[in-house]
């Protein structure tokens, strides 16, 4: 019996980033900023976003390396917007931000990009595509390398109109530096980076093949 389900193919290929066909993008070469990938994390909103618990994590994306998929970010953006018939969303309202904006040591010269689902849990690998689970936590951390796919996706609710960008899952692909106290970003500069959603938000993770 033939399988119904359609394959997901490259629509377009970049330096560092990849657009698929169900609309992810995977992010490579990455470092990991507060991943939230085992559990909820709930912060503190800004005045007027929501405050789910969501599974999380902050693609940092060094500008002298990820200009081009920095572009293809943008570009998705632009085309929810018009798909949508705005012209345009606030910086504040998107799910990629510049670093150096934030005046934090491990944000400087990075491209910041934001991803969550509050009811999904994402799939964690590791460089050979195996499972790392909630035992192995230890081994993501900020300051870890890897890829992210994420699904940007348009919001339009009590919060806003934004585009948003769900977390469908990570892999790491090599340890870093870890953050320290002093360098490291706060939770409430997280909680400035993460989109608000509502659980309209949420993904269907669905197979994992990407990576």
């Amino acid at each position: 019996m033939s399988d119904s389900k359609q394959a997901v193919t490259v629509v377009k290929r970049v330096k560092n980033a990849v657009l698929y066909s169900n609309g992810h993008i995977k992010l490579e070469n990455i470092v990991f900023s507060h991943p939230h990938v085992f559990e909820k994390y709930q912060g503190t909103a800004k005045p007027g976003d929501s405050n789910t618990p969501s599974f999380s994590c902050i693609a940092l994306m060094p500008k002298a390396t990820h200009k081009e998929a920095k572009d293809l970010i943008k570009e998705e953006i632009a085309r929810l917007c018009r798909e949508n018939k705005v012209k345009d969303v606030a910086a504040d309202r998107k799910f990629i931000t510049d670093g150096d904006q934030k005046a934090k040591d491990e944000t400087v010269g990075m491209w910041v990009v934001s991803g969550r689902d509050s009811k999904n849990k994402p799939f964690v690998r590791d460089r050979a595509k195996n499972v790392i689970d909630s035992k192995d936590s230890h081994e993501i951390y900020g300051g870890a390398k890897g890829h992210m796919i994420i699904r940007p996706w348009w919001c339009d609710n009590q919060y806003g109109k934004r585009v948003a960008s769900g977390i469908i899952g990570i892999q790491k692909i090599a340890d870093g530096e870890p953050f320290g106290d002093a360098t490291r970003i706060t939770d409430e500069d997280v909680d400035n980076m993460l989109d608000a959603e509502d659980d309209d938000g949420s993904v269907d993770v669905g197979d994992d093949d990407d990576l």
